[in-house]
């Protein structure tokens, strides 16, 4: 799992898949995967990941972001920002979802609050 560090993200793929294997319900893997597919062009894959992270853990803030961000990233802001708003829910305290919320509530001119 050094390889996402190391921007080796097939070799990242290949270690997450293999902690899925050991352990099918780990939501932080899903997500991890899915932050290294996205990084290699693979967006279903990712999608898919982050998909599978929160079905897993409904409460995983961070799985809502990663997926926001992928979604705009496709054009889908609206989902985008259901995700973002989810994510400042589940933790109000995580940074990246106001940034991401606000961000996207820029472009699209929509207020945040």
């Amino acid at each position: 799992m050094i390889y996402n560090s190391l921007k080796n993200y097939h070799a990242a793929i290949a270690d997450f898949n293999e902690l899925i294997q050991l352990e099918t319900s780990h939501a932080e893997a899903y997500n991890a995967r899915g932050l290294a597919r996205k990084l290699v062009g693979d967006t279903e894959g990712a999608k898919f990941d982050y998909n599978y992270a929160i079905a897993i853990n409904p409460d995983y803030a961070e799985a809502y972001l990663n997926r926001g961000m992928l979604q705009y990233t496709m054009g889908e802001q609206i989902k985008a920002r259901q995700d973002y708003e989810q994510a400042v829910r589940l933790d109000p305290q995580y940074e990246g979802s106001y940034f991401a919320w606000a961000n996207n509530s820029e472009i699209k001119g929509l207020s945040v609050f």
